[in-house]
């Protein structure tokens, strides 16, 4: 059965909550997780891929400075995604995320469920080491 969930109430709903963190959960099935990122001016993650898995991002509001690299060594590529535009990831493409302006990021993001977050020049770590309680 479709499962159908308006975005803006979620994120509503998880700040009204006084959960922490960026991270909102829409929907998980076995093969495709949807969630949300709510990210303040600021915010800034570690290069990192999600292991076995491409990654994507729609920005729903706000401007997302998006870096990307190939392989470990591979040059350093700089993105400006706006409202509207999507971005995606290939399998094993390290990404960063960052928030340079101020006013609040929301990202729209889908890929398939992962157990390993690769974090560039460190050993992979479990999801759950990784967001801690944010997922």
């Amino acid at each position: 059965m479709a499962k159908v969930s308006n975005v803006w109430n979620t994120i509503e709903n998880h700040e009204k909550s006084g959960k922490s963190g960026a991270y909102v959960p829409v929907a998980r099935e076995s093969d495709l997780l949807i969630a949300l990122n709510n990210y303040k001016p600021g915010y800034k993650n570690e290069f990192h891929h999600h292991n076995g898995t491409s990654q994507s991002f729609l920005v729903l509001k706000g401007e997302l400075t998006l870096r990307t690299r190939p392989g470990v060594d591979q040059p350093i590529t700089v993105h400006k995604v706006k409202e509207g535009e999507c971005a995606v990831m290939a399998m094993g493409e390290y990404y960063q995320l960052e928030n340079e302006t101020s006013e609040p990021l929301v990202l729209y993001q889908a890929k398939q469920p992962t157990d390993l977050v690769q974090i560039h020049g460190k050993e992979a770590v479990h999801t759950r080491e990784y967001f801690g309680d944010r997922i």
